[in-house]
This record gives C-alpha cells, sequence and structure tokens, in this order.
C-alpha cells in the first residue's frame, strides 16, 4: 500500500534469498520510526527488484555479499538512514557480485546513497535525485565515515587495472547530487559519483555544494577509474576541497 509502514518492532535483520516489492498506487515507505542501529534486509543470492518502495531510519536499508542476479531499483527512497545500500567490496568477499544492476530515478533525502563495491556485470544509474547526501548527527553517531551518492565498483586498496577487470560497463547520466555533507573530525571519502569499470558513460549529471571537514584531500565530485570511456557535460559546482572535481585514473598496463 501507500503511505509509511511501521517496522519499529523489527529488531533483527531479514535474510532473504531475493526480494521483489512494488508499490503501483504511490509511494510506501518501510519505517524504522526510532533510528535503529539494524541492517533492514540481507540478500543471501537471487534478484532484488523494488519499485516505489522507500526506507527510513535504518542503518542500512539493504546489504549483500553474494551472488546476485538482477538488482533493481526504480522510484525508491532513502531518507534519514546511517549508512549507504551496500553490497560489499569484491576484494574482500568473493561471492559478491550482481549480474544487473539499474538505479533509476530514485530518491536520497539526509541519508547516505548507494556503495554498490561487488563485482558488476553491467550497471545503468539514470535519473536519481540525490539532496542532502549526508548522515544526520542529530540522530546518528558523528563517527568517521565515507559518504557517496552513487559509488558502482570495487576501488578501495584496488589498483586501477584490477578493478576495471571486474566490473564491465557502467553508464550514469541524467543524476543530481546536491548538498553532500560530511563534517565528522576524522571522516573518510566524500564523493559525489564514483565508478570503477572497464568501460565508464559518465554524462549529464549535476554535481554541486559539497561540504567537507574531516578529510579535505579525498573529496571529489566525479571519481573514476576505468579502461576508456566517455565523461562529458557535466556540471560541477563547489565539488571539491583540496583534490579536484573530476579524477580519472586510468590502465598503465603494469
Amino acid at each position: 500500500p501507500a503511505g509509511s509502514i511501521n517496522l519499529s518492532g523489527i529488531s533483527a535483520t531479514i535474510s532473504l534469498a531475493g526480494l521483489k516489492m512494488a508499490a503501483p498506487w504511490g509511494d510506501c515507505v518501510l519505517d524504522a520510526q526510532s533510528a535503529k542501529y539494524v541492517d533492514l534486509v540481507t540478500l543471501t543470492g537471487g534478484d532484488l527488484d523494488l519499485y516505489g518502495v522507500g526506507f527510513r531510519r535504518w542503518h542500512r536499508p539493504i546489504v549483500s555479499a553474494a551472488t546476485l542476479g538482477l538488482f533493481r531499483m526504480r522510484r525508491c527512497a532513502l531518507l534519514e538512514n546511517r549508512a549507504h545500500v551496500y553490497l560489499r567490496e569484491h576484494v574482500d568477499y568473493p561471492l559478491s557480485s550482481v549480474d544487473s544492476l539499474v538505479l533509476e530515478k530514485n530518491r536520497v533525502v539526509d541519508s547516505p546513497g548507494f556503495e554498490v563495491k561487488a563485482a558488476v556485470g553491467e550497471a545503468t544509474a539514470v535519473g536519481n535525485r540525490l539532496k542532502r547526501v549526508r548522515r544526520l548527527l542529530s540522530i546518528w553517531d558523528a563517527s568517521g565515515h565515507d559518504t557517496f551518492g552513487l559509488c558502482i565498483g570495487g576501488h578501495d586498496n584496488v589498483a586501477p587495472e584490477l578493478g576495471q577487470r571486474v566490473t564491465r560497463k557502467v553508464v550514469a547520466t541524467g543524476n543530481i547530487v546536491r548538498g553532500m555533507e560530511n563534517t565528522s573530525s576524522d571522516g573518510g571519502a566524500t564523493n559525489g559519483i564514483i565508478v570503477t569499470a572497464e568501460e565508464v558513460i559518465i554524462t549529464g549529471n549535476q554535481v554541486g555544494d559539497l561540504d567537507v571537514s574531516g578529510n579535505l584531500e579525498d573529496c571529489e565530485g566525479i571519481y573514476t577509474k576505468s579502461t576508456f570511456g566517455v565523461i562529458a557535460h557535466n556540471v560541477l559546482t563547489d565539488a571539491t576541497r583540496e583534490s579536484c572535481a573530476i579524477a580519472i585514473k586510468g590502465f598503465n598496463g603494469a
């Protein structure tokens, strides 16, 4: 149904081998009510297909270290959560992968966005709107953390040539990421759009208004490691601090 569903009684993560949910009559928000330091759903396999579903005040709405087929979120919402929708790093969790990733017209407000560090066959992120990408310090603790709007492809401690071979192609176009905030004193990386893949197409996006105090040197509007691709017609406004608005790392042939 449309509207808010009170899930305050949930105190442990729900483990599922696939999940399909749709709210065709209007957005439906799965609401933890008060802030919960618990993930709502962990995926052990299968597909995830969500349409019109929102998540509010969870630790991480969705987390996976499994081998997935389709991972698709369309017209979904992330609201006031503590951390990202998270597919774990392939380098640390070899089974963490997804054949096809689709993020389309999702909405993020007062919440971290998407952290997909699994191996990805092909991915599209189109028309997503992210406003005030942050962890609300009035609700959650202020310890150091990475903050991403859209993160696709594993890049942590991975040389470009290795990370690129894990994820084949990523298309990110028409996304708006504005008002990112990472102000904890020991903050981690802060990126509007960060992509690691063999081929990247990053076009027609808008990234702006990054507020970072804890790690001024690790803050880029667009960051990519790729073998080849296109980065064009993006608009970046106040999208870095002591680094650069667009960071590009390529294959060095070593």
